[in-house]
């Protein structure tokens, strides 16, 4: 059975806290394709998606094979990130039709891009491309990391972590609350007042922790979740006391007050997933962990339905031997494309496997390929 813990990295990919990085190409280029970068020399892709890229100065250098320029293929399935457009779980990775639909244009001659090729690599058939960023460059989307201090209408103010303060307008849908520790993704296009479009509380990782503990199966496992959960926790809080220290040597004790509720929050939150730790070492040790192990099951099949009403939370799975409808806990792990992904972005008609607690029938970790 598939290790639940060993998904993934804490802090960073929990929260989502970059727009998209060449090191995550790579890194699944490294899995089963091959990764390399180039410049664009010419685009030719018609609207379905399929067509050609044609690359310069592409590294490694073998790759190139002794050739001026290197001409990739693209399909309609090849999905492409641009850290100036695409931003939130559901939107990092499109097909070029989606973002086309958005009068945006993917991949332009000049850009800098990286590409996972599917195997055999001598195809040159592109699985994923992305726009690498450039210094100098005014990116559209940003994350801000920090504390609420103010709240004062459509407007909040961000203590971030250098102790500078920003204030941004509040987007339909966004919602906020003085003391939080958040991560907003702004939008500059409206001029020089950003507008905050999406939020991620930071303490809400605890909820996630609490599925990596139940899904682990073995000894070894529970105690590297512990050791995360610990790492975790000391990174947010050396953050939070950095901004608390800028500000004070600010002399900006308001601000500094409310970053102090947002540290005594996140021990109340951490003494609370510690607590929960004990109760599900409990339950492991009152049956061992081979009992511990026969409690949990995986299905592969495809998403019939989901439904997202607040209490309900359910995903039905179509297999061979029927369907399983599942409910989906908060504190679920939801993987797309090697990134964290969003339960209300599950779609009928997507592949997933799933591991669920057979007693409770609740999923906590949706992996959709």
């Amino acid at each position: 059975m598939k290790k639940v813990l060993l998904l993934g990295t804490a802090l960073a990919l929990a929260c989502g806290l970059m727009l998209g990085s060449m090191s995550s190409v790579l890194a699944v280029a490294n899995s089963g394709g091959r990764g390399l970068f180039g410049t664009v020399d010419n685009v030719s892709i018609s609207d379905d998606g399929t067509g050609t890229i044609t690359l310069t100065n592409v590294k490694p250098a073998a790759a190139a094979d002794s050739a001026a320029t290197i001409e990739i293929n693209v399909t309609d399935n090849t999905t492409y990130h641009i850290p100036s457009v695409t931003f939130v779980p559901t939107q990092r990775w499109q097909t070029w039709s989606q973002l086309l639909s958005d009068n945006t244009t993917p991949v332009k001659v000049g850009d800098r891009i990286a590409v996972l090729l599917t195997k055999p690599a001598a195809d040159r058939v592109a699985v994923k491309v992305m726009v690498v960023p450039v210094g100098g460059i005014a990116y559209r989307y940003h994350h801000q990391l920090g504390v609420v201090v103010t709240v004062a209408g459509d407007n909040a103010t961000i203590a971030k972590r250098n102790g500078e303060q920003i204030t941004v307008t509040i987007g339909d849908g966004v919602d906020v609350a003085v003391g939080q520790f958040v991560i907003l993704v702004t939008d500059s296009s409206g001029g020089t007042q950003l507008k905050a479009i999406q939020a991620y509380r930071v303490d809400r990782i605890a909820d996630r922790f609490e599925g990596y503990l139940e899904g682990s199966l073995t000894e070894q496992d529970f105690d590297h979740v512990t050791a995360q959960l610990q790492q975790a926790h000391d990174r947010h809080m050396t953050v939070l006391e950095g901004i608390k220290a800028k500000l004070e040597e600010h002399n900006r004790a308001q601000a500094a007050a409310m970053v102090q509720k947002a540290i005594d929050h996140s021990e109340a939150r951490y003494s609370e997933i510690i607590q929960i730790r004990e109760q599900i070492k409990e339950r492991i040790d009152a049956v061992g962990w081979d009992q511990w192990k026969t409690q949990w099951a995986v299905i592969q099949g495809t998403i019939t339905s989901v439904d997202t009403t607040v209490g309900s939370r359910t995903v039905a799975i179509s297999t061979d031997n029927g369907t399983s409808t599942l409910k989906v806990p908060p504190r679920a792990r939801i993987v797309k494309d090697g990134k964290l992904f969003v339960f209300g972005g599950l779609k009928a008609g997507e592949v997933a496997e799933v591991i669920y607690h057979v007693p409770t029938s609740e999923a906590i970790y949706i992996q959709v390929s």
